[in-house]
């Protein structure tokens, strides 16, 4: 895609697809890789405002069409609202997700509380596989 595409542009080329699979059963990952400056926090989220409103979503006052929406929140809003009319005729569903970063050979919870203080997660390896 060029350097042009919109984030909108983007979710519906590479993300859409992945977000359909999952609400057929198929696990589903959308990793974003890059330089620092690149573009990566805002292609997935969005600009700052749209950080705080992922952490205090709600379907109901979700602006699907906002130019400002990264792919994270465009696959959200079709996810939660998916999950809705489902559940509108007796489905349950469990909704189970990680969103972290890698950095310089750390791994990091990005849906941790801000106000706690960011540590790597551990790393777990093992030599049987």
């Amino acid at each position: 895609m060029s350097e042009e595409a919109t984030n909108k542009e983007l979710y519906e080329t590479l993300v859409q697809p992945v977000v359909n699979a999952f609400l057929s059963g198929v696990n589903g990952t959308v990793m974003v890789y890059g330089p620092t400056g690149a573009g990566k926090t805002y292609t997935m989220i969005g600009d700052e405002q749209k950080r705080e409103e992922l952490r205090c979503y709600k379907v109901s006052e979700a602006q699907s069409s906002s130019e400002s929406n990264g792919v994270l929140l465009y696959a959200v809003d079709s996810i939660l609202k998916s999950a809705i009319t489902e559940a509108e005729s007796g489905s349950t569903n469990i909704l189970k997700c990680s969103y972290i970063e890698v950095y310089n050979d750390s791994v990091f919870d990005l849906l941790q509380d801000k106000g706690q203080l960011q540590s790597p997660l551990a790393i777990n390896e093992s030599d049987s596989k």
